[in-house]
């Protein structure tokens, strides 16, 4: 066995995400910890880790199955009609962004004014979360 080997670190993420767990809740990273933390403590109701169908599963002209295809959405946000889709990732993978096309697209058919948003970093969080907290003071 040579050096390399036996002295490889602990695997991660190949992204280094690493998964944290707070109050019982495992997140996919601290950033969305930190979300999931600020909304609560705002008091902005909101669903986490919401599955969305992007394509229902069918038969291909061979008879072949094809699985359907679907994303989590870390947070859901719902406000006067519109639905958030905000989801926190420091770096979007290539699939990531493919799977976030086609819901902006599904988003554009529906006709509906519904929001994708990223955020990067805990400045966008917070930035975030406290434009959604005035649109809650506005309408109260």
């Amino acid at each position: 066995m040579s050096w390399a080997k036996r002295n490889k670190k602990p695997s991660k993420h190949k992204y280094n995400a690493q998964k944290i767990v707070v109050d019982g809740i495992t997140f996919d990273s601290k950033l969305e910890s930190f979300m999931h933390g600020r909304l609560k403590q705002l008091g902005i109701p909101f669903d986490f880790q919401f599955e969305i169908e992007l394509q229902p599963p069918f038969r291909d002209t061979k008879g072949a199955a094809v699985r359907r295809m679907y994303m989590k959405i870390d947070f859901v946000i719902r406000r006067n009609g519109v639905t958030y889709f905000v989801d926190t990732k420091g770096f979007a993978t290539p699939d990531a962004k493919l799977k976030y096309k086609m819901l902006k697209y599904i988003i554009f058919k529906s006709g509906r004014n519904d929001v994708v948003l990223f955020c990067k970093n805990q400045k966008e969080v917070d930035s975030f979360c406290n434009n959604i907290l005035n649109d809650y003071e506005e309408d109260s």
